[in-house]
């Protein structure tokens, strides 16, 4: 009996379960939970760094901005549209498949440069069979003109044995007849040179054909084929194929499109000056002149469509940007730049430095910049802007004192 419970008890000790790996596990989820709490304590202070050093915890100033305005002496002002006084769809003169894109969007090409190759394997190997008919052409030719020289030679001999009686008069003429014939041989390959050399000519404008060309000098505004479609002249749309290969235009000579109302057409004139005010420039005023008035009225309108020619365009510009035109007076001879001056600002807006010269505060992106400007006489509580401001800009008026360089502003609601 004491072995058989000696046995048993020791198997009950192997069966029994160890408790160390149970103080482990929690040991493990201790540890993670310890970890947790440092990883979300550092994000916390993290964020509050990153906010203590944002605007968010920065005071701002409150203050009244209004924006610098084109000069109210304008003749009068219009809205319209850039285009481009050069701008095409580039398309083939024949259907094909497209073989090669040498374009993309933005790129700019020269007249006569190749935009777009179509397949042409099919007419350079018939090139090559008309090139191979205008030799043997030539060739025949030159046999023909062998023989009639031979003929030639053959009718001088036979003339003078025909003059010493030793050739009959039948024979005679028929050495002439067989001249003659030879020559209207020679004649006949001279014409099939011809024929040959204009097939030839025919095949090669045809295969320059293939090569779409840009037709002037300017931008790729829009790719409008890929490789493998079809380009079908004339443009017959989707269903038969592309009908132009690229959109091309002359950014270097922008111009505006736009109406004037019919009671101040006759305030404008061709070649009168102007500005021109570009919606996503607003820091810069372009150089204009009036360069064509279209002889048509709207009558549902009441309009008359005029185009205005940009002078100093860059490239910012590009076609269908809004812009607004302020037609100017004629600019009279010594008067002073000042009272020519488009831009001004009011009189709020300035403040004055001990040294006599001014300056304002701009805002940009929530924030002043002093920018010094050169001002005309005061008019009607506005200044002529000279120099330092080209109109568009926001301005502080009646800054305080406390104004410092990129000090944060807020505007009341």
């Amino acid at each position: 009996m004491n072995t058989e419970t000696s046995s048993t008890h020791d198997r009950l000790q192997k069966l029994s379960i160890p408790r160390k790996p149970r103080a482990r596990k929690r040991k493990s989820k201790s540890l993670v939970f310890g970890t947790f709490l440092i990883v979300v304590t550092a994000s916390l202070f993290g964020g509050y760094r990153f906010l203590s050093g944002s605007d968010w915890f920065e005071s701002s100033t409150e203050v009244r901005t209004a924006f610098v305005q084109v000069d109210s002496q304008s003749l009068l002002s219009a809205n319209g549209y850039l285009e481009s006084r050069r701008q095409a769809k580039v398309g083939a003169k024949v259907a094909g498949l497209v073989k090669e894109v040498m374009v993309e969007e933005g790129q700019k090409v020269e007249k006569g440069s190749i935009m777009v190759v179509l397949e042409h394997a099919d007419l350079d190997a018939s090139l090559n069979a008309m090139g191979a008919t205008l030799e043997q052409a030539r060739a025949d030719l030159q046999l023909a003109e062998e023989n009639l020289q031979q003929y030639e030679r053959q009718l001088v001999h036979s003339k003078e044995l025909y003059r010493k009686g030793f050739l009959s008069s039948e024979q005679y003429e028929q050495q002439k007849s067989l001249k003659r014939t030879q020559e209207i041989t020679c004649g006949a390959r001279r014409a099939a040179i011809v024929a040959a050399e204009a097939r030839v000519n025919e095949a090669k404008q045809h295969r320059m054909n293939m090569f779409v060309r840009a037709p002037f000098s300017g931008t790729v505004i829009t790719r409008d084929a890929e490789v493998g479609e079809t380009i079908t002249p004339g443009g017959m749309g989707q269903a038969s194929g592309r009908g132009s290969v690229a959109t091309l235009a002359d950014l270097a000579h922008l111009e505006v499109d736009t109406d004037v109302k019919e009671d101040f057409i006759s305030r404008i004139i061709i070649g009168q000056p102007a500005e021109v005010a570009v919606d996503s420039v607003p820091d810069r005023r372009y150089q204009g002149t009036l360069r064509q008035i279209i002889p048509m009225g709207d009558r549902a309108r009441g309009t008359i469509k005029v185009k205005v020619a940009i002078l100093d365009a860059d490239e910012k510009l590009f076609p269908e940007m809004s812009a607004t035109v302020h037609f100017l007076p004629e600019k009279e001879e010594g008067e002073s730049e000042a009272k020519a001056s488009t831009i001004y600002i009011q009189e709020a807006a300035i403040v004055s430095s001990e040294g006599g010269s001014s300056f304002v505060w701009q805002v940009k992106q929530g924030r002043v910049q002093r920018v010094g400007v050169e001002l005309g006489p005061l008019k009607e509580g506005q200044y002529p802007v000279i120099n330092g401001l080209s109109g568009g800009e926001k301005v502080v008026l009646d800054p305080p004192e406390e104004l410092t360089e990129n000090t944060l502003i807020s505007e009341p609601s």
